[in-house]
């Protein structure tokens, strides 16, 4: 019996693999403009497929080739579930990595943004990128100047370091790797104390989950990120509230990543209902992400420089070898 069940697993694992790998990853990509506003038929920044996430996808699948330690780590996660969330048995096993941006994606997507931001600067008060401690943002650029390419962008040697990143429910710190060279300081914020402890060993400073934006230690943030969290949070209005607030003080930028169809989830409630529900309506993606924008984005105080649709990538587990979600991903400005 158990080797028949076995051989029906197999059997039915092999079927799913081969769905996963015919895939139509240009889907992943693309939208479908008849069924967005002009505002956000115009600031869509299209990305693609790219190296970056080919590896993400190829480390995947040298894990899931050890079948032995594939079949330990679902046996320990059974076991562990039990008594610790999903999180933490991720973060306590080192496993389910989560991928959202490679580093030319962000590079593109967000860094030629902020970079455009300090050479206005630097051409307004002829200072050196070493004199320049902190931009304020808010004063150099309508958002119309954003959407173009930033000129003079070079290799990693080449670019100039902003100050402070924080990444609110960074994780095990992966996704955070990729932005933080960027930057001369990286906050985190992390519910998981596994998870924390990953964070840590990266060399992240970790602020309270709960608390982070009364630390008067931080000045300012060039960069808020927010990725795959906000359905996750039981109170998302009061932590947009909290976001817009510090940006405001700040004047820096806001990354927002949200997956679509919309679900909310609460993992550390009992119910594992939000205290706070998001408002939003549209049975196809293009409609959600419109209706979050109006609903949601704009009430809260936030203003659109450019959005992307990309995949959210997780590694994945004996029933397969990765998983994906759609992401609509945000780069706001605080009004």
């Amino acid at each position: 019996m158990y080797r028949r069940s076995l051989n029906g697993y197999l059997i039915e694992r092999l079927k799913r693999e081969n769905e996963l790998k015919s895939v139509d990853k240009t889907r992943w990509y693309t939208i479908n403009n008849a069924c967005l506003s002009s505002t956000l038929s115009a600031t869509f920044h299209q990305l693609s497929y790219d190296s970056g996430t080919d590896q993400f996808i190829s480390n995947c699948y040298t894990k899931a080739n050890s079948i032995v330690t594939t079949f330990f780590y679902a046996f320990a996660r059974t076991i562990l579930g039990l008594f610790m969330s999903s999180t933490s048995v991720c973060g306590f096993l080192g496993r389910g990595s989560m991928f959202v941006l490679s580093n030319d994606q962000f590079k593109t997507f967000v860094i030629d943004t902020l970079f455009k931001y300090r050479h206005h600067r630097y051409n307004q008060h002829h200072q050196t990128n070493n004199e320049m401690k902190q931009i304020n943002f808010g004063q150099c650029l309508e958002i119309d100047d954003l959407l173009e390419p930033a000129n003079g962008f070079g290799d990693d040697d080449t670019i100039p370091k902003f100050d402070a990143i924080l990444d609110l429910g960074a994780g095990d710190g992966n996704v955070t790797s990729v932005m933080a060279p960027y930057f001369n300081r990286t906050y985190v914020t992390e519910m998981s104390r596994f998870m924390q402890s990953r964070l840590r060993s990266r060399g992240y400073h970790l602020l309270d989950a709960k608390d982070w934006q009364s630390s008067t230690s931080i000045q300012s943030y060039d960069l808020i990120c927010l990725l795959n969290v906000l359905d996750r949070c039981s109170e998302p209005l009061n932590m947009l509230a909290d976001i817009h607030c510090s940006l405001k003080q700040s004047n820096g930028l806001f990354l927002l990543a949200v997956v679509f169809p919309l679900y909310q989830y609460v993992e550390y409630n009992s119910d594992h209902l939000p205290s706070q529900t998001l408002e939003i309506d549209g049975a196809t993606f293009e409609h959600q992400v419109s209706s979050f924008y109006g609903n949601v984005l704009q009430p809260a105080g936030f203003e659109l420089i450019k959005w992307t649709k990309l995949p959210y990538l997780c590694e994945g587990n004996l029933d397969l070898t990765y998983f994906w979600l759609i992401d609509a991903v945000f780069l706001l400005k605080a009004i």
